[in-house]
């Protein structure tokens, strides 16, 4: 039984780091605000909201960002005084932040595994894009959780589970893969393949995790409030328009509209 586990979590490996060296260079695009679709501008918002959440360093802070990609913020982070820690799984992600050529800024390739010789020593941990695809989610959250000072923050995005985007993917995910029988792989979206992807309710699913963990202070902030769950080009002025009005209007009370949300933690010591 062990060793079929093993067996399982080994290729569930396998295929992440497919998944994600194959995305690469349409990850790397969007990073870099050079595609106007659907999905860049749930991207660019869901960006906007963690650098919101990142308060400039106060002296030597380090900020660990698990599942970095391409360095998305790896540049934001060292400009504004942090000593930047980024992991990803994907060499070819790795390969482009190492591009950056960045100052104060370390990226290697590792899993999960690799978060253990951080544990207690950073400022900022953050995990944007990640959790919805990991085989055991609630395991890493603990994992990245391990890593922060005692006063230390956890900046993580989650896919909104009981959202009409999420709802409505999954129907047209079910029928599809009925139809087909799940047998289209080439893809660069998930909808396609057999890589993992969860969403979560943050009342019943995440806030009490946090609680456990120490976690007692946090922020939610909600992003892309449309019933759109498929991916399209934009005319860059309507993209723009888009962008502004999705910053208004995303919130907890639209929230049922909203594909996503980031949650920003702090751990309190227990006196």
């Amino acid at each position: 039984m062990i060793k079929r586990e093993l067996i399982m979590s080994y290729e569930s490996h396998l295929q992440s780091k497919k998944y994600f060296d194959e995305t690469a260079k349409v990850y790397n695009k969007r990073s870099g605000g050079l595609v106007y679709d659907f999905s860049s501008l749930m991207f660019k918002r869901r960006n906007e909201i963690v650098e919101k959440f990142i308060s400039p360093s106060k002296g030597f802070q380090t900020i660990l960002d698990y599942g970095m990609g391409p360095g998305v913020f790896a540049r934001f982070c060292t400009e504004n005084g942090f000593s930047f820690i980024g992991i990803d799984i994907s060499t070819k992600m790795v390969k482009m932040a190492k591009s950056l050529k960045l100052e104060n800024a370390n990226f290697e390739v590792g899993d999960v595994d690799s978060l253990n010789q951080y544990e207690g020593k950073i400022d900022y941990v953050v995990a944007i894009g990640l959790i919805d695809y990991v085989e055991e989610p609630m395991k890493v959250i603990k994992s990245l959780t391990s890593c922060t000072k005692k006063d230390g923050n956890l900046i993580i995005s989650f896919r909104n589970r009981n959202s009409l985007p999420g709802v409505l993917r999954d129907t047209v995910k079910w029928i599809w893969n009925k139809i087909f029988k799940n047998k289209i792989k080439n893809s660069e979206k998930v909808f396609f393949t057999s890589q993992h992807e969860h969403s979560f309710d943050f009342t019943t699913q995440i806030l009490p995790v946090l609680k456990e963990l120490g976690f007692d202070n946090y922020k939610i902030k909600y992003f892309n409030c449309s019933p759109i769950f498929f991916n399209f080009p934009i005319k860059p002025w309507i993209w723009h328009k888009w962008f502004k009005i999705d910053s208004k209007i995303s919130s907890s009370l639209t929230k049922i509209f909203c594909s996503g949300f980031v949650v920003h933690a702090t751990k309190v010591e227990k006196k």
